[in-house]
């Protein structure tokens, strides 16, 4: 209630000031006959402007004492803090657990011992007179872990056959194993790398490239093995390049060149590029 009283007051108040004293005014100068008792026109202007200075005055004291003070009491508002809602959260694993789950993964399930044939001074009489008993006992305890080793490798279905091979091992200085699997690729593995982290690459990736590109190789390789050179010849046409299942490319080239007679002689090349990136050739006559 005393706020729509403070503010009927005030509209009045400003209509009395704003309009109706300016307007008083301004009808008693052009015709203070009229509007005013006295006709001295300074006098009336005098007297006005001071009413409407008290009005004013008045104004003001009385808007102070009706409008309420707020100061004192101000209005509170409670705003009600935000629900905190506390996440499940599941425990981090402890270094135990990880350590027991990467050699949960490490150590395969399935066992390959069975294709594991350890050797013995029977069974392998030549190896084991070279290696010795005491490497033959290291070669022994290596295999299975060879097997396993390549069986983590995506590209190994199935271990199938594992054995030392003569031609990359060093006797008494490094053994080196070959694994076939049942997928048709073979792995080579030496004691060294058996003990290290990195992945072991299949013979098939060991030579890079498309077959044709060692068609050159080939080539070169056939000159140098002929008595005379620039007579050779080949097929173009005819030669024919593919990699084999175990890693290493073919390359088959029919030509003629001539003999030691000068008499020109159709044969086939058959160049075998191995993963060790040797080019062994072998002729044989149309």
């Amino acid at each position: 209630m005393g706020s729509f009283l403070a503010g009927l007051f005030i509209l009045l108040s400003l209509f009395a000031l704003l309009v109706y004293a300016p307007y008083v005014l301004i009808r008693g100068l052009i015709n203070p006959a009229k509007y005013s008792k006295h006709n001295d026109r300074k006098r009336f202007v005098k007297n006005t402007l001071a009413a409407w200075c008290g009005g004013v005055v008045l104004f003001v004291v009385i808007g102070m004492m009706i409008i309420p003070d707020t100061s004192e009491n101000p209005t509170q508002t409670t705003v009600e803090a935000p629900k905190v809602v506390t996440p499940v959260t599941t425990p981090e694993p402890t270094t135990a657990s990880v350590a027991t789950q990467t050699k949960a993964q490490s150590n395969p399930i399935k066992d390959y011992g069975g294709i594991v044939v350890p050797y013995s001074q029977k069974n392998m009489p030549k190896l084991y007179a070279n290696w010795g008993g005491e490497w033959v006992k290291k070669i022994n305890a290596m295999m299975p872990k060879v097997v396993a080793k390549v069986a983590s490798n995506p590209k190994c279905d199935t271990p199938e056959v594992v054995e030392l091979s003569d031609n990359r091992s060093r006797v008494k200085k490094e053994a080196v194993f070959f694994v076939d699997c049942k997928n048709g690729e073979r792995f080579y593995v030496s004691q060294n790398e058996l003990v290290q982290d990195q992945p072991l690459k299949p013979e098939s990736e060991q030579l890079e490239g498309k077959p044709h590109m060692y068609i050159q190789a080939c080539r070169e390789s056939v000159k140098n093995h002929l008595q005379f050179p620039s007579s050779f010849d080949d097929e173009i046409l005819s030669t024919t390049a593919r990699k084999t299942p175990s890693g290493n490319i073919e390359v088959v080239m029919p030509f003629t060149a001539k003999n030691a007679l000068g008499i020109e002689i159709p044969q086939t090349a058959r160049c075998l590029i191995t993963t060790k990136k040797q080019i062994e050739i072998s002729f044989s006559n149309r």
